[in-house]
């Protein structure tokens, strides 16, 4: 078996992005566009929300004729107009009158603010009361408060999420071009490896394959599975080249490992301009892993225990796989800090990762380490994050801060 070969740090894989271009675009509907990544800057189209609108149940008035006002010294108004919701009012508010409005009405001309409904009462059928002053634009949204016409609404290689795309159908946005869908190849390896409900004496169920499925479809990528591949370099070639037909990237679980290693990289070694860019990652768990290319389409081999899988797919890979599917930032992830509530070790030279359980106590975050070996699914199903001890460190020591990175 060969030994690792082009191992390298974390800190410098992002520089391998620029290997793998960005996956085509296409022009959707807007409404279908949640976890989808725009493919151009997208700028209001008009004015958001396009006319001065109130915000609460009251009367427009003219902010002018309210000054003075208190519960003591009541001012009057003459309230014979109303302004319907969803019409444009036809008329124009003059000095010392009012419209009834209801939240969301638009605000007639010559109004530019609402008194709120409980600061109010009727005099008789046309007169009402007003026991409070409003300052301008009081209670209301101005016609290009949200967006102004031209305004950025969403960068290039933003993630439509339930958190923006309201922003996106508010201003006026149709259609939007966004890149294709990444569909991710995941090929299992290992003659261990069981596919049957039964499972049969002294094999293993393939986890591997769920997880990575898993963390695709909350990345927003398509998760397509080639099956499992047998310990021979034939029948991994064969699957890789499939999946390579049919797929932006693809992975290899159990590929990287004592046993298997050799057969992955000459597998690889064997595809179409192909080349191997890393052998082994100074990170633990995780170092037997391998990035490649054939072609322009990544090729990664993962390796075969579920925590060190997880671990170097969500650190290593994920971050390559938002970068082709169009991204910005696609090295960023959520973290938090946190102290330790114990000593734990690790080796200079590499950058280890703790799984921890998070827990705040008097507003300050800890992180509780779990232990368990690599193979088992329990302390991965368990923790909330992954803390990181940088590679220049010998360990941390009980109440020293870290960063955590956060799985949900």
């Amino acid at each position: 078996m060969e030994s690792f070969f082009k191992v390298e740090k974390i800190c410098n894989l992002k520089n391998l992005h620029k290997n793998f271009p960005c996956i085509n675009t296409e022009k959707i509907e807007t409404k279908n566009a949640l976890n989808r990544v725009t493919a151009e800057n997208i700028y209001a189209k008009n004015h958001v929300p396009g006319f001065n609108r109130s915000t609460m149940d009251g009367f427009a008035v003219k902010s002018s004729d309210t000054f003075g006002a208190s519960q003591s010294s009541p001012l009057i108004l003459n309230a014979k107009y109303k302004s319907i919701m969803g019409e444009i009012p036809d008329f124009m508010l003059n000095q010392g009158e009012a419209a009834l409005i209801g939240t969301g009405g638009m605000l007639p001309d010559g109004a530019d603010a609402v008194v709120i409904i409980e600061n109010t009462s009727w005099l008789n059928k046309t007169e009402i009361e007003i026991y409070t002053s409003t300052a301008p634009f009081s209670n209301t949204l101005k016609k290009d408060d949200d967006y102004h016409k031209g305004s950025l609404v969403l960068e290039k290689g933003t993630k439509i999420t339930k958190k923006n795309i309201a922003a996106l159908i508010s201003s006026d946005q149709d259609e939007i071009f966004v890149f294709k869908n990444l569909k991710a190849g995941i090929i299992s390896t290992g003659d261990e490896i069981d596919e049957n409900k039964n499972l049969s004496h002294g094999k293993i169920r393939d986890l591997n394959r769920h997880i990575l499925s898993a963390v695709c479809l909350e990345n927003g990528f398509e998760p397509v599975f080639y099956g499992v591949s047998k310990d021979t370099k034939e029948s991994l070639e064969e699957k890789t080249r499939l999946a390579l037909k049919e797929c932006s990237c693809v992975i290899i679980s159990g590929g990287s490992s004592v046993g298997t290693r050799d057969i992955t990289i000459k597998a690889i070694e064997n595809l179409e301009d192909s080349e191997i860019l890393v052998h082994g990652i100074a990170m633990s768990p995780g170092k037997p892993a391998i990035i490649a290319r054939a072609g322009k389409i990544p090729v990664f081999g993962l390796p075969g225990n579920p925590f060190s899988c997880f671990c170097v797919f969500y650190i290593a890979v994920i971050p390559f796989l938002k970068h082709i599917s169009g991204m910005k930032n696609p090295f960023d992830r959520p973290f938090v800090k946190a102290a330790l509530t114990r000593n734990v070790h690790s080796a200079s030279g590499r950058t280890d990762f703790i799984r921890v359980k998070l827990h705040i106590e008097n507003n300050n975050v800890h992180a509780i380490p779990i232990p368990g070996h690599s193979g088992l699914s329990r302390p991965l199903a368990q923790c909330d994050g992954l803390l990181e001890i940088p590679e220049n460190k010998e360990g941390g020591i009980k109440g020293e801060i870290f960063f955590v990175h956060l799985i949900q």
